[in-house]
C-alpha cells in the first residue's frame, strides 16, 4: 500500500532552534498592560466629559428657570416706579393695585413703597408690620447696597439676608426720581419687591438636582467684603471640580455650583473597566504562552509520531492485504486506481495490474456514470464518510450491489482515497423478497372481509386491520399507542356493558384464565347494538394468537327470516294483493312529497343567491387549491374592468395578475400573495379607492374574502382628525394670547409713560430753558424705560418662540432629535393659560437629559389631548383637582404617564374609550376623537403602545411607552384577495 497514512519526513527535526517562549510572553504581558491602561484612561476621560456635560445641561436648565422666575418677580418694581412717576409721587389705591400685581406676576412675598428711603406702605401688611418705618439706608447690612442703587439710578437686588419679619429673602429696589418745577431731578424714594428665598427656590425646582444625584450650592460674592456668601445648598459639595453656572441679577450675579454626590468617576464603572483590563491582559498573556509553546510541543510530537508510524507501516500493510472486506485506493482528482487488497482482487476477478490501468468509473455500469460524476463534483465532508449504495460490475460482467465507505489518506506521499466495498447483493435480494411478502400480507389483511387481530407471546395486540376497528368499536388511541394486553380490551368491554350485566372483576378474572390456556376457540357473540360476531382464535408457534371476527348479523337475520318465512308464507300470499296496493299508494305520496321538497330547496337557493348578490360587499370564495368557487354581483360592481375575468376554476394567481394589469389591484403587493394571512386590513387601488379586505378560513381549507369600498369613510375620518388637531392648536393660540397680554401690557404702559416724558422734554426744549439736569433726568428715564421694554418684550418673545415650536411640531410630522423634558415643558407652558383661572393644577415631572429621535409634533399632540381629555371628563362635580404628567427613561424606551385624581372611568365605559366618535360628553365639549387620535399616533407613528388604569373615584392613569428612536413610517396596509 506504499507509505501509510500520516507518515512524515523521516528527517529529525533539529533541536537547536532558539526558544522564544519566555521573552515572547513577557513582551505580550507588557504590551497588553500598556494597551489596557490606554483603553481604560480613554474610557474614563470620555465618561467624565459626558457626566460633566449632562450636569451642565441640567444646571443650565434649572438656572435659566431660576433667573426667569426672579426676573418676572422683580418686574413689579419697574411697574410701580412708572406709576409713581405718572402720579407725580402718588399711587391711588396702592393696596388694591399691589394685590393684583402680586397675583399677576407670581412669586412675590410683598410689595413696598419707601419714600425718602423709609418704608411706609406694605402689601400684604399681615406678617410684615415690623418693617413699617424701617429705613434700609441706615441699616448696616443693607445700607451699602441700597446707597449704590440710589447712586447709580439703576434697579438693584439686595441680599439674600435675614429679614426683620423672619426668614431669609432678597429685596429688589428701584430708585425713583421726579422732576420738579425747575426741571431738576429729585430723589423721591424706592419701590421694593420682597421675595423669600424659600419660595423662590421651591418654584425653581432645585430639588430636581438632588433627585438626580447632584449636590448644589447657590452663592454670590458679597459686594461689601468680597467674600463668598452661600445662601442655599443641598449640603457640602463633594471634593470634585463643580460646574458653575452664572445667573445674571440686577447689579450683580449669582452662581449655581453643581457636582455629583458620587464624583465624576463612577466606582462601579471604573471597577468594571479595571476588571475587563485584567481579563484582557490575562487572556493575551495566556494566548501568547500557548502559541509560543505550541512549536516546542509540535516538534516533540512530530518526532514521536514519526517513529511510531515507521514501526507500524508493515503492520498496516498486512492489515490492508488480509482484510476480508474488499478495499481499493484511488486518486481523487483523476479517479485512477492505485492499489487493491486481496479480497477485492478475489471478488472482482481483476489482477492488480489490470486495476492500476482502470479508473473508478470502469467499475460502475454505464447508467450510473452521471450519478458518479455528480458525487465527485460535490464537496465531500472530511474524515470517514458513507458514500451510499452503488452498483459494481465484476470482470465477468456480473452486476453486484455494494455499500461504499471512504476515507482520505496519504498514499506514496500524495493525497489518495481509501474505499471499502461491502457486497450487499444477497441482503438486497432478501430485503426485496421480504418487502414483497409484507406487501402481500398487508394487502390480504386490508382486503379481508372480516376483522383480524394478532397478539404476541405476552398477549399484547400488535396487529389489526381497519375492519377489526369498525366491528369491535374500540377507541382509536387504544390501538394506535403502545401495544396493550388483550385483558385490557376485555375489561374495557365489560365496563361499557358489552357482555351484559356482569361483575366486571369476576368476568375479567375468568377471561384471563381462558387466555392463559392458549387453546383454539370458536364462538359467536352478540353486541349490545344487535351485531352478531363469529370469533375464531388460532395459536401461533411463537406463543401468539391470530383472531378473526366475522359479522354474521345478516346471515343470522336471514336464517331467522327464512324460518319465519316458511311460517308466514301462507299468510303473506293471502295479504300480498292488499300490500301491493297499499305500497303503490305510499310510493305515489312519497314521490309527491319529494317533488314539493325539491321545489322548496330550489326556491331557498334562489333567495340565498339573491341576498348574496344584493349585499353591498363583494364576496370571493376560494377552495383549498386556491381556485375560484363563487362570487357575487357586488364584486363585479366593485371591479367593473375585471368582471369578465371571473369564472369558476380560475386560479388565484392568474386572477390577481390579470386584475393588476387592468388597474384593479396594486402592483408589487407582496403581502397579497400570503395565502395564510387572515383578518382585516385596507389596501389602496391605483385609482385612489380604499378597499377594506376581510379574509376568513373555511372549514374545507379554502378562504372566504369580503371586500368593501371604504374610501369615503377613511377620508371622513382623516378630515375629522385634522379638524381635531386644528381645534387643539386653536386652544393653544387662545391660551398663549392671554399669557402674552401681561408683558405686552407692561411694555405698552412703559411706552405710554415714555411718550409723556418725551412730550415734557419737548416743552422744555421749545421754551429754551433746557438744563443739564433735565437732560440727564430725561436720559435716565429713557434708559429705565428701555430696560423695562426689553425685559417684557423678551419674555413675550420667549412665549411666542415656545408657541411657535409647539405649533410647528403639532401641524407637521417633521422628525428630529429633541429632549423629552424640553418638549413637554413647551407643551406645559402652552397649556398654563387653561389652568390660570380654574381650580385645577397641572404638574410636570420629567427626567432631564432623555434624548429622542422621533416626532415631537405627535408627542405634543398626545400630551395636549390627554390633558384636555382630563379637563373635560375627570373633574365633573369637583371643586379642585390635579393633573400630573411625568416622564422617565426605561432602558431603550421612554415612559410617559398622564394621571389625574378625578372621578375615574366607569367599568362599562373603559373598554370603549379609544373607539372613534365614542364620547360621554357629546354636545358638551367632547368629539369622541381625542383618545382615538392619541392611540393611533402612539402606535402608528411613534412606534409604541398605550394602556389605561382607572378605578371609579380614584382617578385615571394613561401609561405610554415609546422607543427612544421611532421606527420608520409604516407603509400602507398590504392588500390581498
Amino acid at each position: 500500500m506504499g507509505r501509510h497514512v500520516g507518515v512524515l519526513d523521516q528527517k529529525e527535526v533539529g533541536t537547536d532552534e532558539r526558544d522564544w517562549l519566555l521573552p515572547g510572553v513577557l513582551l505580550a504581558l507588557f504590551l497588553s498592560i500598556l494597551i489596557a491602561a490606554v483603553f481604560v484612561w480613554s474610557i474614563e476621560k470620555v465618561r467624565r466629559l459626558d457626566a460633566e456635560e449632562r450636569a451642565r445641561r441640567l444646571a443650565e436648565t434649572v438656572a435659566h428657570e431660576f433667573g426667569e422666575r426672579l426676573d418676572r418677580s422683580l418686574s413689579a418694581s419697574y411697574a410701580l416706579a412708572t406709576l409713581i412717576r405718572q402720579g407725580r409721587g402718588e399711587i391711588e389705591n396702592f393696596e388694591t393695585l399691589a394685590r393684583e400685581m402680586i397675583g399677576v406676576y407670581g412669586g412675590i412675598t410683598a410689595l413696598q413703597l419707601a419714600p425718602d428711603g423709609v418704608i411706609t406702605q406694605v402689601v400684604p401688611l399681615a406678617g410684615n408690620e415690623s418693617v413699617i418705618g424701617f429705613s434700609p439706608l441706615r441699616d448696616p447690612r443693607q445700607g451699602g447696597e441700597t446707597r449704590r442703587v440710589i447712586e447709580t439710578r439703576k434697579p438693584g437686588l439686595t441680599g439674600p439676608f435675614e429679614l426683620r419679619q423672619g426668614g431669609i429673602g432678597v429685596v429688589g429696589r428701584h430708585p425713583v426720581y421726579l422732576t420738579d418745577a425747575l426741571g431738576a431731578d429729585r430723589f423721591w424714594g424706592l419701590t421694593q419687591v420682597l421675595i423669600r428665598i424659600d419660595d423662590l427656590l421651591a418654584v425653581a425646582k432645585l430639588q430636581t438636582l438632588a433627585g438626580s444625584g447632584y449636590a448644589y450650592e447657590m452663592w454670590r460674592v458679597h459686594p461689601d467684603d468680597g467674600r463668598r456668601h452661600v445662601f442655599a445648598s443641598s449640603g457640602t459639595l463633594p471634593a470634585v471640580r463643580p460646574i458653575d453656572i452664572r445667573i445674571p441679577v440686577p447689579n450683580g450675579e449669582w452662581t449655581l455650583s453643581v457636582a455629583p454626590l458620587s464624583g465624576w468617576h463612577g466606582g462601579k464603572e471604573l471597577a468594571g473597566d479595571l476588571l475587563g483590563a485584567l481579563i484582557f491582559v490575562a487572556l493575551v498573556t495566556l494566548v501568547s504562552f500557548v502559541l509560543l509553546r505550541q512549536p516546542r510541543l509540535l516538534r516533540a510530537e512530530v518526532r514521536r509520531r514519526t517513529r511510531e508510524l515507521q514501526a507500524s507501516e508493515a503492520q498496516y500493510r498486512a492489515l490492508f492485504n488480509d482484510n476480508p472486506v474488499p478495499m481499493l485506493v484511488y486518486e481523487p482528482d483523476s479517479r485512477r486506481m492505485l492499489d487493491a487488497n486481496n479480497a477485492f482482487v478475489a471478488s472482482y476477478g481483476f489482477t492488480r495490474h489490470e486495476l492500476t490501468q482502470m479508473s473508478v468509473a470502469d467499475l460502475h455500469p454505464p447508467d450510473e456514470r452521471a450519478r458518479l460524476l455528480g458525487y465527485f463534483s460535490s464537496a465531500l465532508a472530511p474524515g470517514f464518510r458513507q458514500a451510499g449504495e452503488w452498483h459494481h460490475q465484476r470482470k465477468n460482467g456480473e452486476i453486484i450491489d455494494v455499500e461504499i465507505n471512504s476515507l482520505d489518506i496519504i498514499f506514496a506521499g500524495r493525497p489518495a482515497r481509501l474505499a471499502l466495498a461491502f457486497d450487499m447483493t444477497d441482503r438486497k435480494r432478501a430485503e426485496r423478497a421480504l418487502q414483497m411478502h409484507n406487501s402481500w400480507l398487508k394487502s390480504v389483511l386490508e382486503h379481508f372481509p372480516g376483522g383480524i387481530s394478532v397478539t404476541d407471546a405476552q398477549t399484547r395486540i400488535v396487529g389489526w386491520n381497519e375492519q377489526c376497528c369498525k366491528l369491535l368499536d374500540f377507541p382509536r388511541e387504544m390501538l394506535a399507542g403502545e401495544p396493550l394486553p388483550m385483558i385490557d380490551f376485555i375489561r374495557f368491554n365489560a365496563t361499557r356493558g358489552e357482555y351484559g350485566d356482569v361483575d366486571v372483576d369476576a368476568y375479567v378474572a375468568e377471561a384471563a384464565k381462558q387466555i392463559d390456556l392458549r387453546a383454539p376457540h370458536h364462538f359467536e357473540r352478540t353486541r349490545p347494538d344487535g351485531t352478531v360476531l363469529e370469533v375464531r382464535g388460532t395459536p401461533l408457534p411463537d406463543g401468539g394468537f391470530v383472531t378473526s371476527y366475522t359479522d354474521i348479523t345478516e346471515r343470522k337475520r336471514d336464517e331467522a327470516r327464512l324460518r319465519a318465512a316458511n311460517q308466514r308464507y301462507e299468510e303473506l300470499n293471502a295479504a300480498l294483493e292488499s300490500k301491493v296496493a297499499e305500497r303503490t299508494l305510499r310510493l305515489e305520496a312519497e314521490v309527491e312529497e319529494r317533488r314539493l321538497v325539491e321545489m322548496a330547496v330550489r326556491q331557498s337557493a334562489e333567495w340565498l343567491r339573491e341576498i348574496i348578490d344584493t349585499m353591498p360587499s363583494g364576496i370571493l370564495l376560494w377552495d383549498r387549491e386556491q381556485r375560484l368557487v363563487a362570487w357575487n354581483e357586488a364584486l363585479k360592481r366593485l371591479y367593473p374592468a375585471s368582471a369578465e375575468l371571473l369564472r369558476v376554476g380560475i386560479s388565484r394567481a392568474e386572477l390577481r395578475a390579470a386584475m393588476m394589469a387592468r388597474g384593479d389591484a396594486p402592483v408589487g403587493d407582496e403581502a397579497a400573495a400570503d395565502w395564510e394571512k387572515s383578518g382585516q386590513w385596507d389596501r389602496v387601488l391605483p385609482d385612489g379607492r380604499v378597499i377594506s379586505i376581510e379574509r376568513m378560513a373555511t372549514s374545507e381549507g379554502g378562504r372566504l374574502v369580503l371586500q368593501s369600498d371604504v374610501t369615503a369613510l377613511r377620508r371622513t375620518a382623516e378630515v375629522l382628525a385634522r379638524n381635531e388637531r386644528m381645534a387643539s392648536l386653536g386652544n393653544l393660540v387662545a391660551g398663549i394670547a392671554h399669557e402674552i397680554n401681561t408683558p405686552i401690557g407692561n411694555a405698552l404702559m412703559v411706552a405710554s409713560a415714555l411718550g409723556g416724558r418725551i412730550a415734557e422734554f419737548d416743552e422744555v426744549l421749545a421754551g429754551g430753558s433746557l438744563r443739564r439736569s433735565v437732560l440727564d433726568g430725561f436720559i435716565s428715564t429713557v434708559r429705565e424705560s428701555e430696560d423695562l421694554l426689553v425685559r417684557n418684550l423678551q419674555r413675550a418673545a420667549n412665549l411666542i418662540q415656545n408657541f411657535k415650536q409647539v405649533a410647528v411640531d403639532q401641524t407637521s410630522d417633521r422628525r428630529r432629535v429633541f429632549d423629552l423634558a424640553t418638549v413637554l415643558e413647551e407643551v406645559r407652558m402652552t397649556l398654563v393659560p387653561r389652568f390660570k383661572h380654574s381650580p385645577f393644577v397641572l404638574d410636570l415631572d420629567a427626567e432631564v437629559g432623555v434624548s429622542l429621535d422621533s416626532f415631537p409634533g405627535a408627542l405634543g399632540q398626545v400630551a395636549t389631548n390627554l390633558v384636555e381629555n382630563a379637563l373635560v371628563h375627570a373633574f365633573e362635580g369637583r371643586a379642585q383637582g390635579r393633573i400630573t404628567m411625568s416622564a422617565r427613561r426605561i432602558g431603550d424606551r421612554a415612559e410617559i404617564v398622564c394621571a389625574d385624581d378625578g372621578n375615574g372611568v366607569p367599568p362599562e365605559v373603559r373598554p370603549r374609550i379609544f373607539d372613534p366618535f365614542f364620547t360621554t360628553k357629546l354636545g358638551k365639549g367632547g368629539s369622541g376623537l381625542g383618545l382615538s387620535i392619541v392611540l393611533n399616533l402612539v402606535r402608528d407613528l411613534l412606534g409604541g403602545d398605550m394602556r389605561v388604569e382607572s378605578e371609579t373615584g380614584q382617578g385615571t392613569r394613561f401609561i405610554i411607552e415609546i422607543p427612544l428612536q421611532a421606527p420608520l413610517a409604516r407603509a400602507g396596509s398590504a392588500a390581498s384577495q
